[in-house]
């Protein structure tokens, strides 16, 4: 009768395996995986150095922007009341006058000035906005 050993190992096929091919096989995966690690260490180093380094100044530039913005949206904002002042006066001539404001030229160019006012305000918003959201 044969013993338990005997009978799994007749079970095993006899073929023999090249060890040796597959070795080298691992051996050129073990290169390839210290290649990527090689990589992965320099841009890993990269992005800290972006991060520790660069970003901070980034985002104080980026606060400075938004101050920036900020200043040129009151200056706006005071240019238009100007306009509408200016432009309530031309209103009010026109009345005493007996005329239409709308043949006064003046009129209609600072009436396109506060629209153009409006339009850099709305730009400001959307900078400011997507600094905001960075």
């Amino acid at each position: 009768m044969k013993s338990r050993l005997e009978k799994v190992y007749s079970k095993l096929p006899n073929q023999k395996v090249n060890l040796k091919a597959h070795k080298v096989d691992l051996m050129l995966r073990e290169s390839e995986i210290d290649k990527a690690w090689e990589i992965f260490r320099n841009e890993r180093g990269v992005l800290d150095f972006i991060l520790k380094n660069q970003l901070p100044d980034v985002l104080n530039e980026l606060r400075d922007f938004i101050s920036t913005i900020e200043n040129s949206e009151n200056e706006l904002n005071n240019i238009i009341d100007t306009y509408k002042d200016v432009m309530s006066e031309y209103e009010s001539k026109a009345n005493e006058l007996g005329i239409d404001v709308e043949t006064i030229t003046e009129y209609d160019f600072i009436d396109t000035r506060v629209f153009e006012a409006n339009q850099q305000l709305e730009i400001a918003s959307e900078l400011k906005d997507s600094i905001n959201n960075i």
